[in-house]
This record gives structure tokens, C-alpha cells and sequence, in this order.
């Protein structure tokens, strides 16, 4: 796990978590990875787009896969 001064830095908007680090924490919480995201609040698609363009662009060609995989099952 990485350490409490990289999670804080997460939560406080100066850090953007790995897809590796959203997963291993989704699995450790036991909670669904859309729940890391609800912030209580309702996001505009414009928001959500560029969460999703910040996301694809850290990852490689097979982890973008295994993200729309994820999102397709999300959308069901």
C-alpha cells in the first residue's frame, strides 16, 4: 500500500491515484470503484469527461481495455 502521506495528497487534490492503486482499494474497502468517486455531489458530464481523459491518459493500451471493460459493466 502506499503510504498516508501519498493517500492525503490524493484526497487534498495533489496527487491523481494510479488505476492499479483505485482497484487495490476498491478490493481492501470491499466497495464498488465508483463508490471512491461519490462526493456526494452531482458531477456535470463536462467534469466526468475530464476525470475519464485524465484517467486514460496514465494508462497503457491493456489497462485502458480493462477500464472500458469496467465502465461497460458499470453502464449495465
Amino acid at each position: 500500500m502506499k503510504s498516508t502521506n501519498y493517500l492525503s495528497s490524493i484526497e487534498r487534490g495533489k496527487e491523481n491515484p494510479t488505476f492499479e492503486l483505485l482497484v487495490k482499494l476498491s478490493n481492501d474497502l470491499k466497495v464498488e470503484m465508483w463508490e471512491l468517486f461519490d462526493f456526494g455531489h452531482e458531477a456535470g458530464p463536462g467534469e466526468l469527461k475530464e476525470l475519464l481523459k485524465n484517467f486514460g491518459s496514465e494508462l497503457s493500451p491493456e489497462k485502458l481495455k480493462l477500464a472500458v471493460k469496467v465502465i461497460r459493466s458499470m453502464a449495465r
